[in-house]
């Protein structure tokens, strides 16, 4: 199973995020190769200020999502992150 971390969906936001030039797409070159030898992949992405604007373009076209906050953010309801459609096990997930 390999896991790889993704700090945005914009280049330059997600290269300066994870503190080097080519971060992202190095990262989706990654991603293709696991998902070309047929292995589990999980892709991981912090949501904070820097990229809570592009939240839906993080998640769009994943099979699934699984939301884990932190701290005071335990309290707000997953409905409320800005996507325009949420799949229905997560929009009704407790």
């Amino acid at each position: 199973h390999v896991q790889i971390s993704v700090q945005d969906s914009e280049q330059q936001s997600a290269d300066h995020i994870a503190g080097y030039d080519g971060a992202l797409a190095r990262k989706k070159a990654l991603a293709a190769e696991v998902v070309r030898h047929g292995l589990p992949l999980t892709i991981n992405a912090v949501i904070h200020r820097a990229n809570i604007d592009r939240v839906e373009a993080l998640v769009k076209d994943k099979k699934h999502l699984i939301v884990v906050p932190s701290g005071p953010l335990t309290a707000l309801p997953f409905h409320l992150l800005p996507l325009s459609s949420w799949p229905r096990s997560a929009a009704s997930a407790p």
